[in-house]
């Protein structure tokens, strides 16, 4: 399915709608949607996510079985690069190059200096 449409929301403040990492060093941070979602059916206009469920979350016993090579795909904004005309995000494929298990320079989260 080729989405053809998407919603346009203006929010004021949006900076402050996220909620950043408490590591400061951790580029992740997360913006609660519900509010959006719950607007919009009130409206009658149904928005298309996939949530991200517990199903999804890396298991250790998952873990366990993985190699340090295994084939990843990401989707996201990253470095703020976006389709503006499609408003899609990216997405891409790599090769993980360590085995999940091990903290990247005994951190378990990545520091952003790592990500570049």
């Amino acid at each position: 399915m080729v989405p053809t449409s998407h919603t346009r929301f203006d929010l004021s403040n949006f900076e402050k709608a996220w909620i950043m990492h408490p590591d400061s060093e951790v580029d992740l941070c997360v913006m609660p949607i519900a509010p959006l979602v719950k607007w919009s059916a009130s409206k009658g206009q149904n928005l298309f996510f996939i949530p991200l469920g517990d199903d999804l979350l890396l298991t250790p016993e998952i873990a366990n079985d993985l190699t340090a090579i295994e084939d990843v795909v990401m989707i996201g904004y990253p470095n703020g690069i976006w389709d503006n005309v499609n408003n899609m995000p990216v997405f891409r494929r790599g090769i993980t190059a360590t085995h999940p298990n091990m903290d990247y320079r005994g951190r378990k989260a990545l520091p952003e200096e790592a990500q570049r």
